[in-house]
């Protein structure tokens, strides 16, 4: 769970993002560690990320001509640049995790005959079972609200059970709608990729 900076707009809402949906999941029982500001250096992510059943990132993604280019910006941190390129991606062991990229255009990347190559695909290749990505640039207050809705549906209550990600996805798109009048720029931009009946297993 990151709020890395690099001489980016802030983004005021990532860190209190990242503890809801850590207060969201230790609720169910699971265990989480955040890492925020300068701790979310890409050594201790790729640690942290390593056998996780989620893993949560809350930072800033820059698209590049180059998909293979296109960054997630974590803490500098010698000898690492903070770049976490997909290239990088590939070598995590991810083994099943549902991975939440909350980040302006991280669905984007070059469309090939063999799908779309970017961040998404990395975390696919290294593993992931499900994936979701933003498709444009995405308010940092409404992505938290999203976020919010969408850990408390995967988690469940005694009253409401537990959701797999594309109905928990799909809640919180409702519920987001009808919080913000209907703004497709709020709700509209995420998509999931992969297995979406993905479900939580405390």
């Amino acid at each position: 769970l990151l709020d890395p900076q690099q001489g980016l707009p802030p983004l005021p809402g990532a860190a209190d993002e990242a503890r809801a949906v850590a207060t969201s999941l230790r609720a169910a029982g699971i265990r989480t560690k955040l890492l925020l500001h300068d701790k979310a250096t890409e050594s201790a992510f790729r640690a942290a990320a390593t056998g996780a059943c989620i893993v949560h990132l809350a930072c800033h993604a820059v698209l590049r001509p180059q998909a293979s280019e296109s960054p997630l910006f974590l803490a500098p941190q010698p000898p690492d640049d903070g770049l976490l390129l997909p290239s990088e991606i590939g070598d995590l062991q991810l083994n099943g995790a549902l991975v939440v990229l909350a980040a302006c255009q991280s669905g984007l990347g070059r469309a090939t005959a063999d799908g779309v190559v970017g961040l998404g695909r990395a975390f696919l290749q290294a593993g992931a079972r499900c994936v979701l990505l933003s498709l444009w640039r995405v308010s940092d207050a409404a992505t938290q609200q999203l976020m919010t809705q969408f850990y408390a549906q995967l988690v469940g209550t005694p009253e409401a059970p537990a959701l797999d990600a594309a109905a928990a996805l799909a809640a919180a798109q409702r519920s987001s709608r009808a919080d913000s009048g209907d703004v497709a720029a709020l709700w509209g931009p995420w998509l999931l990729v992969g297995d979406g009946g993905w479900r939580l297993q405390s």
